[in-house]
Order: C-alpha cells, then structure tokens, then sequence
C-alpha cells in the first residue's frame, strides 16, 4: 500500500475546512476554539501533521509484518526440506527430476502370477537397492545420517540401502502378504506382523514426508464428446448436461493421470548397479520362506 502524502489530505480531505471551522466560531462555543488558536489554517497544518505520523506508523508496522512473513515462509520451507536443504547422499549425483503423468500399469494391478513377480523384482533394483560405499563416504554420511556397518563381502566398505527400493520392497511385502500361504509360510505369527506393520508405518511416513500436492480429479469418461467442432476439440457430452450437480459426482471417480514432480527411476537403479553389495545382494529374512 503506498503511503498517503500530506497534500493528498490537504487537497481532498480537507476540502471545506475553513467554512467548518467559519460555522464552528460562529457558535457559541467558538471562543474556545479561538482561544486555543484552532483557526481553519492551523487545524489543517494540524490534521496533516497527524495524518503524516499515522502513515510512518503504519509503515514500520507494514516492514514489521513482512518481515514477520519472510521468515516464517522462510523457515517453513527449511523445515520441510525443500529447496533449501538436501540431505547428503552420494546418489544425488543419479537425481533427474522430471514431470510424469501416471498411468495404469496393469502388470502392477493383476494377481500373483510368474509375470507379475518378474515384473515386481525389477521395481525392488539391483540387489535389494543396497550398496556397499566406501569409507570416505560412509564418513561424510555419519555427519548427517548415520554411520553403518562394515560389509562382510568387501573389508573397508560400508552398508547402505536407497530408501526408494526399501520403501518399494515394503510395498512389495504388504502385497504378498495378502498370499501368505504362498510366500511366507514357515513364518512365525509375531515376526510376520511386525514386518508387515513396519511396513505400513514406513510407507506413511513416507508418503507423508513427499507431500505430492498434485490434483486428482473426479470424472467420468462418457462425460466427454471429442471433436465436438470438427477441429478435434472436446466438450460436454449431452448426458453430463443432462445431470444435476449430485449426479455429476455420483457417477464420477478418481482419476489420477495428472502431471506429477518425479524423478526418473532408471538412473537411481543404475547407480544402485555400480556400487551393488557383493554377493548379489541379500535376501530380507522374511523372503527366505518364499514358495
């Protein structure tokens, strides 16, 4: 808001001063006015003088306020991890951000199958997604993570998994627990559960911490016609028009094939590759009693 000058007052508020204050002296309580020296100039220097320390109040406490802004905005973003801070991990260097829409992947929504499982343990990456970095690294990881164990395969190198893949291996754990005669059977009950709901509290965790902001929908396909002029643009259909308001979302869904902030999966699970834990990875105890 810009500041008001004082012959902004002078010229549009203070118009008819003088005939005010003429009636005021006319009144029978104008001498006390004269007395005080309330004349139609002095009360207009005055009222300017006024106005003009109420604008450089105002003002200061305008900066006040922005600045309070600023660094609240400031600090959020610093809390939530944003472009302010990245956390230290070598794998940085294998980070392409993109923008994706999603899509069905139909492999990914069918029932246990030998396709579906081949189809699964490429998600899962080279090895389990777990490396074995050298100590350098591990130092420099202990600084802001933590430091982990020594390999047993490779003296002098360190343990360490890309969450993405142990996030993905618990996806894949919930979905076949759903067959567990199939791939947990020799699995006792309590470390069966605890695995299990390890799980959903990672995955939450997770999600929660990404915090994908992109819009879902509600539609219906049939409630779109295409080349509605003859230059392939799209409209209403008659039956969407036909419908009320609660119609409409009665007989919509979800639809997700939005544009979302990713990064691409291929060059994370490449460099997964290069550093992979000697010998080809290890299994989680649970998947030992695969069938």
């Amino acid at each position: 808001m810009a500041p008001m000058t004082d012959d902004k007052y002078d010229e549009e508020d203070l118009a008819g001063s003088e005939e005010d204050v003429h009636m005021l002296e006319q009144s029978h309580h104008g001498h006390k006015y004269r007395q005080l020296g309330f004349t139609a100039n002095s009360r207009a220097s005055l009222f300017s003088k006024i106005m003009a320390i109420v604008n450089l109040a105002l003002g200061v406490i305008l900066a006040i306020t922005l600045g309070f802004v600023a660094h609240t905005t400031t600090v959020s973003c610093a809390e939530r991890g944003g472009p302010v801070h990245e956390p230290y991990s070598p794998a940085l260097e294998a980070v392409f951000p993109v923008i994706r829409k999603f899509k069905p992947e139909l492999v990914y929504q069918s029932e246990t199958s030998p396709e579906v499982e081949d189809a699964w343990k490429v998600t899962l990456g080279p090895g389990n997604g777990l490396v074995a970095l050298d100590a350098d690294i591990s130092a420099k990881l202990a600084k802001t993570n933590h430091e982990s164990t020594e390999s047993v395969w490779e003296p002098g190198k360190h343990v360490y998994g890309i969450s993405m893949f142990h996030q993905l291996h618990c996806l894949n754990t919930i979905r076949k627990s759903f067959y567990r005669e199939k791939f947990y059977p020799h699995v006792e009950e309590k470390k069966f559960l605890h695995h299990k709901n390890h799980c959903f509290d990672f995955l939450r965790q997770a999600i929660m911490c990404h915090g994908d902001v992109s819009m879902t929908y509600w539609w219906n396909v049939n409630y779109t016609v295409s080349n509605v002029d003859g230059n392939g643009g799209e409209g209403h259909s008659e039956w969407f028009n036909s419908l009320s308001v609660d119609e409409r979302a009665t007989n919509g869904s979800t639809y997700w094939d939005i544009e979302h902030s990713c990064r691409l999966f291929e060059p994370i699970a490449e460099w997964v590759a290069r550093y992979k834990l000697l010998p080809n990875g290890i299994s989680f105890p649970e998947d030992e009693n695969q069938g």
